[in-house]
């Protein structure tokens, strides 16, 4: 582990950002770079929440580690974030940007218990491409939005799968005839 005395600073033109485990506790508005357009957050030490409108506007994909201990509010994400790695919480779907078109869910919340299923009909219709965690539950899967071109279905899954997909991915063995499977 590392000990920093002083303000960690990056350089303005820095765009992708990978975040260590020992990363300091507290990140004000400011500790990300203007032009930062990928963070990568490997760290389980965050504070409760990140302060609204820390992320500049130029991030276009956030990724955190499994198990991260914040919760989402209404402003942190930033307004164009394309493609987003995160834990399922209860409110995900209506703090998301309109901007979202992949979005990675694990099965584990940020208190690392297993999630609850929800409906495709909760999806943004911006999503192009769609994975969930080995155990994410999904229903309704005939109501996905329909500019989803990429597929990655846990476990556990309810519903015909449109057929406007392009690509899809399931993680283990399918029980179930592919003729309910598909629309």
């Amino acid at each position: 582990m590392y000990s920093i005395d002083h303000p960690l600073t990056f350089p303005d033109s820095l765009e992708y950002l990978t975040l260590p485990k020992e990363l300091p506790r507290n990140i004000e508005k400011g500790f990300f770079p203007p032009n930062l357009k990928v963070i990568h957050f490997n760290n389980y030490d965050f504070d409760d929440s990140f302060e609204i409108g820390i992320f500049p506007n130029t991030v276009e994909e956030i990724h955190f580690h499994s198990g991260y201990p914040f919760l989402l509010e209404e402003g942190t994400l930033p307004s164009n974030l394309i493609k987003l790695t995160i834990d399922m919480d209860p409110r995900l779907f209506e703090l998301l940007p309109n901007s979202i078109q992949e979005l990675n869910i694990s099965s584990i919340n940020r208190r690392g218990e297993w999630c609850n299923d929800f409906s495709a009909k909760e999806l943004p219709k911006s999503l192009t491409k769609l994975t969930l965690g080995e155990n994410q539950p999904i229903h309704e899967l005939e109501h996905l939005p329909p500019n989803i071109k990429y597929l990655k279905l846990g476990n556990y899954f309810k519903g015909r799968i449109p057929n406007t997909l392009e690509s899809i991915e399931f993680h283990s063995k399918i029980s179930i005839s592919t003729d309910y499977l598909f629309q």
